[in-house]
């Protein structure tokens, strides 16, 4: 699977219900071979929190642009790559429930 088929995937959790889409890939360096290996997705809180950098917390910005990606700051989530029991296609499926997971701005500095 290539990590374009998992932007926008639908995440669920294991009840069925939805955590949120894929808007983000983190990846890490595995080891000196120059591999690299997913350590998670960010989900949820909106396209345009995640696009400018809102969502991680890594932009200031304008008020104005603070002000519409405010929700998206807030809600979006980190999903861990070993909760992942399904990588799809079109649905991620994780362990555990939705609500259990960090939220992207705690995990990503």
């Amino acid at each position: 699977m290539r990590a374009t088929d998992l932007m926008s995937c639908t995440v669920l959790d294991e009840t069925g219900s939805p955590v949120g889409r894929v808007h983000d890939i983190r990846i890490l360096r595995h080891g000196n071979a120059g591999r690299f290996r997913i350590a998670g997705l960010a989900v949820g809180g909106g396209r345009l929190a995640h696009l400018w950098g809102f969502a991680e917390k890594r932009a200031k910005g304008p008020w104005l642009l603070r002000a519409i990606t405010a929700r998206g700051s807030r809600t979006a989530r980190f999903v861990p790559a070993e909760r992942v029991t399904d990588w799809g296609p079109g649905t991620v499926r994780i362990r555990g429930r939705g609500d259990d997971l960090p939220y992207l701005h705690e995990v990503v500095s």
